[in-house]
């Protein structure tokens, strides 16, 4: 990994319309400078201890992001948190929390197309 590098964090997200199949993967993404043009690089670098269709996401400093709340299923929604921690190798740990969201009835998203696919989290880490 790059110091001065961006990555681009996919977190959570459904595999199919109105939030069904929410998924556990996080991805990451990021974009190289290759002579003219630009290599993307994918890769699944951790999970969510349950899986989580657009959870709120915070940077929490130290190489951590807190992870809260989302759909667990259609019309689901979690009140739970996890903090992710994302070692000096790229790798993602999550812990899960015991403390709860005080109103845990909402995504930070939703998709208001039922035939359109999911959503998902985005986050943005200068490394």
């Amino acid at each position: 990994m790059h110091k001065t590098a961006k990555y681009l964090y996919i977190i959570g997200g459904c595999a199919l319309a109105a939030e069904r199949e929410p998924i556990r993967q996080i991805e990451r993404i990021h974009v190289e400078k290759a002579g003219d043009s630009v290599n993307v690089i994918s890769e699944n670098c951790g999970q969510l201890t349950i899986a989580r269709r657009s959870p709120a996401c915070f940077l929490a400093g130290n190489q951590r992001i807190l992870v809260a709340g989302g759909c667990s299923a259609p019309n689901e929604h979690t009140d739970s948190m996890e903090m992710l921690e994302i070692s000096e190798i790229g790798e993602i740990r999550s812990i899960f929390l015991d403390e709860k969201l005080e109103i845990g009835a909402s995504c930070s998203g939703f998709d208001w197309d039922t035939h359109s696919a999911g959503t998902v989290s985005l986050l943005i880490l200068a490394k």
